[in-house]
């Protein structure tokens, strides 16, 4: 099952990735008007720099590690790029951010503003050529290519489809982390454990398999809880039988003690004998 990575514990991935990407839009800007300066009047430079960054501004303080924030910051990352190579006069060099921008993206762990991104440079390179080629003051090469360009947007389009890939991936990663992270967090209760988690919806494998076993683990305690009650109960009931026991050796002890005399029987008389006959005669 795909999954997309929504940060929800701060500091989030979304709030880093918005910090990587404001760090970006301060070193274009700063690109900007060098190059306004370099290359090009620098009246058109400054209004769109102060363009971007003011949209900049307002999405970060606004929806900061939100998936707005995210697109808004895309979409100033595109502008910048195409600023650039407006302000460049087309130099081929200047293509190159395309590529470096797309790929800053993965902070996110998000295919959405990876897809935004790839749309909005295939826009913005399609209409800056069709607009240098009817000779209004916009460049997009040394000259209008239309050739050139959509060999641009399939270069664009490969490492876009390459990085969603990517990108689903490590949010399912991230957000596996994230689960298993907030289930630990759970357990752990300084000196003790609870086992006996809640039911709750889980996203990730990994948090389900977790808290299977977590389950499996209360129920064992809990029969050995059982078990030791049942055996403390047995030994309670034995030392109560013993102590009964004690008690009634103790007092039937001196009735087996005492001695016993046996009454004497009367002596009885017995006449003489009389001699025999024949010891007479003798």
């Amino acid at each position: 099952m795909a999954i997309t990575y929504v940060p929800a514990e701060p500091p989030s991935l979304g709030v880093l990735g918005d910090n990587a990407l404001l760090i970006a839009v301060g070193l274009s800007a700063a690109v900007a008007l060098v190059l306004g300066g370099q290359y090009a009047d620098p009246r058109t430079a400054v209004p769109a720099t102060l363009a971007l960054l003011a949209l900049t501004g307002l999405g970060y303080a606004t929806a900061r590690g939100s998936l707005l924030s995210r697109l808004i910051l895309t979409g100033v990352m595109v502008g910048f790029v195409s600023l650039h190579i407006h302000l460049a006069r087309g130099l081929a060099e200047f293509h190159y951010g395309v590529f470096v921008v797309l790929a800053l993206l993965l902070v996110y762990r998000d295919w959405r503003p990876i897809v935004v991104a790839a749309l909005g440079f295939g826009v913005a390179q399609l209409a800056m050529d069709r607009l240098q080629a009817a000779g209004w003051p916009v460049y997009n090469g040394a000259e209008a290519s239309l050739p050139r360009t959509l060999l641009h947007l399939v270069f664009i389009a490969a490492q876009a489809a390459a990085e969603v890939v990517l990108a689903r991936g490590m949010a399912a990663m991230a957000a596996e982390g994230e689960e298993l992270s907030r289930l630990v967090a759970e357990v752990d209760q300084g000196e003790a454990i609870a086992l006996d988690l809640p039911e709750r919806p889980l996203r990730t494998p990994g948090g389900r398999a977790l808290y299977r076993m977590l389950r499996r683990m209360a129920r064992a305690v809990s029969a050995l809880r059982q078990g030791s009650s049942r055996i403390d109960a047995a030994c309670h009931e034995i030392a109560c039988g013993n102590q009964d026991l004690s008690a009634r050796t103790e007092r039937t002890a001196p009735a087996r003690a005492a001695p016993t005399t046996r009454p004497a029987r009367p002596a009885r008389w017995r006449a003489p004998r009389m001699p025999s006959r024949s010891m007479a005669a003798q």
